[in-house]
């Protein structure tokens, strides 16, 4: 290879990895809570569907736990981010480094390892000694918050989640989409009404096309 590269990734495509389906979700006011828990419930009842090898969910800010740590505070203590980090990371596995924001510094923080409620996070003790017991909500923010994104969905200029679906083999694809537009009609119907689901594109359209385009030109 030449050089210079930094990384090298093999994608690796099969038909079965084709989306045949594409939809779009969106809440009026872009409420990414409501549209992602909408969008997941839509997302398991099209995989219950026989003949659908997989459905995702795609382009959304993720919702995680976030802790802005107070950079002057920390200073004041003698205490270092890295220090912080290191005690998190004993309590909580996957504890991901966020973005350097004014006078706060965040990490993203993924509910795992042994803490199961902000109380207990919000407690964690990151200076002890005979005179002070600092706490982590002493030097820092604690809360909800959504990851920053990667990436965002957009349809119509719209921000939307996308879910797609993928087919499994032997399957006839035309049967599959008309069972996938039944689900999708009947949980159009379960939705309050300030959330909207719309379809972008089913490649059966595009299969019917060409199916019959065959046919035209063998005649």
């Amino acid at each position: 290879m030449p050089s210079g590269i930094q990384d090298l990734l093999i994608i690796k495509g099969t038909p079965k990895g084709v989306a045949i389906i594409q939809l779009a979700l969106w809440a009026e006011s872009t409420d990414y809570k409501v549209m992602e828990f909408h969008a997941k419930q839509l997302e398991k009842r099209l995989e219950t569907i026989q003949g659908v090898r997989k459905a995702e969910i795609w382009g959304y800010p993720q919702q995680i736990v976030a802790v802005d740590l107070n950079l002057a505070l920390l200073k004041h203590y003698g205490i270092s981010v890295i220090d912080v980090n290191r005690i998190l990371q004993g309590r909580a596995v996957n504890i991901t480094p966020g973005f350097v924001n004014a006078n706060t510094r965040r990490f993203n923080v993924k509910a795992s390892g042994n803490i199961r409620y902000m109380e207990e996070l919000e407690n964690t003790v990151v200076l002890s000694n005979d005179s002070l017991v600092l706490r982590l909500k002493d030097v820092a923010s604690i809360g909800f918050s959504s990851r920053e994104p990667s990436y965002l969905a957009l349809f119509n200029k719209r921000p939307v989640i996308f879910l797609t679906v993928q087919q499994r083999g032997n399957t006839n694809i035309f049967d599959l989409t008309e069972k996938l537009n039944d689900e999708i009609a009947k949980f159009k119907q379960s939705l309050p009404s300030n959330v909207k689901v719309d379809t972008i594109f089913q490649q059966s359209d595009t299969v019917k096309i060409r199916v019959n385009g065959f046919f035209e030109n063998l005649w």
